[in-house]
């Protein structure tokens, strides 16, 4: 009897101390899953925000000196550092470069949690770098030149990007560390379960022999439902109502499932978030690259890829010892429709002309805006060049000509074609688009509403 009472009391003691370390263990596993889940949505997100921020700061600061070099290309010369336009991107270019500098003082606040000193500082001074590169860009002098400068910015940006990249990824490999040690605890507790559950069974079965057969078959139950969690089945629970020691395990147990299912909720819906914030980057890229190869107004191509569009054409036409040519049109007038109806009327008159551009032309050519009303077009594998060019540019004229709706008026107005013809007007990008831009104001010199072949000036 003495003995029965010391292992009832021993096994008492058991479910006591056993209880305690299941509740010191679960209060270990909620506190650590609510310090991760904090780090993560109140540290760890704000930083790969703040991160995609600066890289969407560095793109812009590349816009705004692009928008620079299209400036100086567009008027023929450097701007005045007065002129409105270099001061409207000055101003823009610094007001981005500030936002950096915010994040980037945010980050260093934070970085003891997030990332290592040493990476911000390699942003801190490519981001200085790309700063100092732009300036330069923006303040060279009349012939210094600039595409050496140009050249520096963007490779001071593709070293801010560079580390930028590295930085978000080193705090999605942390993201994933924590997820992975939740994970791990998570089954390292379950198994601490396992053990209790396995020693209680043991311990009730030599305390008592007249509740052996049911203490066992509760047992087994809760061995089941430990399989079960640890195989991933957290929807298993224990239908046990005693209100003795192994009815209060069951019941904790229950609770702990419970718990652990939230938890798992919660985490997959992290994953989830994480998953569409990756789609949103993804995008969000994906679009920036859109917009610096393509016209934000009219969706045709820009003049860097009409460029590079060009050059390629020229090549294959080289190459294969083929005719080509280069169309450039300017509409006459559009002055006269921004003065009636503002720049917003003349905006929605060139979105018309490049959609009608864009019909006309076969899907073997290529169409791009170059700067205001100035459109391109590149005309390939041409087998009578000249014949080809006027059956085309008679087509684009007609075409042009037609009534345009502004406002619900019709305005009519018309375009002046110059062209240039691959190989006998010159043999690179720029000499054949000087040529056709020549021609194209021997037509505006004589009467507008047509177009003309290049000819060389009689000297």
């Amino acid at each position: 009897m003495q003995l029965r009472n010391k292992i009832l009391y021993l096994t008492v003691f058991f479910i006591i101390l056993l209880g305690i370390i299941g509740g010191f263990n679960l209060w270990l596993l909620q506190g650590m899953m609510t310090d991760n889940l904090h780090v993560i949505t109140d540290q760890s997100l704000p930083a790969l925000v703040a991160v995609e921020r600066i890289k969407v700061a560095g793109m812009e600061m590349r816009e705004q000196i692009s928008r620079f070099v299209m400036l100086e290309n567009e008027m023929g010369m450097l701007p005045p550092e007065s002129s409105p336009e270099l001061t409207g991107i000055q101003e823009k270019y610094k007001a981005v470069y500030d936002s950096i500098q915010r994040d980037l003082q945010w980050l260093a606040i934070n970085e003891d949690r997030l990332f290592s000193e040493a990476l911000l500082s390699q942003l801190e001074v490519r981001a200085e770098g790309m700063n100092q590169t732009g300036l330069q860009v923006t303040e060279i002098q009349e012939g210094e030149s600039i595409s050496i400068t140009w050249d520096d910015f963007a490779v001071a940006e593709e070293d801010f990007i560079a580390v930028v990249d590295e930085i978000s990824a080193v705090q999605m490999e942390a993201l994933k560390a924590q997820r992975n040690a939740m994970l791990v605890r998570t089954q390292q507790l379950i198994w601490i379960y396992s053990a209790e559950g396995i020693l209680i069974g043991f311990l009730a079965v030599v305390a008592t022999d007249r509740f052996y057969k049911k203490t066992m078959k509760r047992v087994d139950a809760m061995h089941k439902m430990v399989a079960g969690v640890e195989a991933g089945k957290l929807q298993v629970r224990l239908q046990d109502d005693q209100q003795d020691e192994i009815g209060q395990l069951a019941r904790a147990m229950n609770q702990t499932a419970d718990y652990l299912a939230k938890t798992r909720e919660a985490l997959e819906h992290t994953t989830t978030e994480l998953a569409l914030q990756l789609q949103e980057r993804q995008a969000t890229e994906a679009l920036l690259a859109e917009a610096a190869t393509h016209d934000t107004l009219t969706g045709l191509p820009n003049r860097a890829s009409f460029f590079e569009q060009f050059n390629h054409a020229i090549a294959l036409a080289d190459r294969y010892q083929g005719s080509m040519a280069l169309l450039f049109i300017d509409m006459d007038g559009l002055k006269i429709i921004n003065d009636a109806f503002g720049h917003d009327g003349g905006d929605v008159l060139i979105q018309q002309v490049a959609q009608r551009l864009r019909k006309q032309i076969r899907k073997s050519d290529y169409v791009a805006r170059l700067a205001g009303d100035e459109f391109v077009v590149i005309l390939e594998n041409l087998q009578n060049a000249e014949e080809d060019v006027a059956l085309v540019c008679t087509k684009l004229l007609k075409m042009l000509a037609e009534p345009y709706d502004i406002r619900g008026r019709r305005i009519r107005l018309t375009a002046s074609i110059g062209v240039s013809i691959f190989p006998e007007h010159g043999c690179n990008a720029n000499e054949l688009l000087r040529k056709a831009d020549s021609a194209m104001y021997q037509v505006k010199n004589g009467g507008k509403n047509n177009y003309a072949v290049y000819v060389p000036r009689r000297k």
